[in-house]
């Protein structure tokens, strides 16, 4: 799945958390490809969700929801949604860019041809980061995965492209202020 988020920038510290949303467009590659489908429409919206956690300013990982959108075959709907956990690789270009990678599994449901099934995909993709603040980013994501039909007649690429925002947390004064809150009480 192929999708353009929000997500962590180059000035990132070690310790920090961060959630984000995106939307953007899906293409399934191959739904009017399979045997017996005569008309596939393969473009759809697409959204997430996350949350993150960086180590330090190269690596981190994401757990996350999926929404690819819905295509069709020959007049059936084809969908998938679920939960993503992934790594991220981070390298920074300046003050305000940023480079990643993203690896790690796609955890779907998937309705298709009337029938449904869940299943586990792998997951990868590039993007771009922008800093827009000391707390917000924006990011452009790609990500792609397979995408198993439930049907005996072939498989999917799903690839999804989104754009969103990024609001990130310092652990340490989340820390702080559980502390301040807990001395209240």
């Amino acid at each position: 799945i192929a999708m353009a988020t929000m997500g962590a920038t180059a000035a990132h510290a070690a310790d920090d958390i961060y959630f984000g949303a995106g939307v953007g467009a899906t293409h399934f590659n191959g739904l009017n490809k399979i045997e017996g489908v005569n008309v596939g429409e393969e473009d759809a919206a697409a959204a997430n969700a996350f949350v993150g956690y960086n180590f330090n300013e190269y690596f981190g990982s994401e757990l996350g929801y999926q929404y690819t959108g819905r295509g069709n075959t020959d007049g059936n709907r084809y969908e998938s949604q679920g939960a993503t956990l992934s790594g991220i690789a981070r390298l920074p270009m300046n003050d305000i860019f940023s480079v990643f990678a993203e690896g790690g599994a796609y955890f779907n449901h998937v309705n298709g041809n009337g029938q449904s099934d869940n299943g586990t995909s792998p997951l990868a993709g590039l993007g771009l980061t922008a800093k827009l603040s000391d707390l917000i980013d924006l990011q452009a994501r790609y990500a792609g995965t397979d995408l198993a039909l439930p049907t005996e007649r072939g498989t999917a690429v799903s690839t999804a492209i989104t754009s969103g925002i990024q609001r990130r947390f310092e652990a340490a004064r989340i820390s702080e202020i559980t502390a301040e809150a807990a001395q209240v009480m």
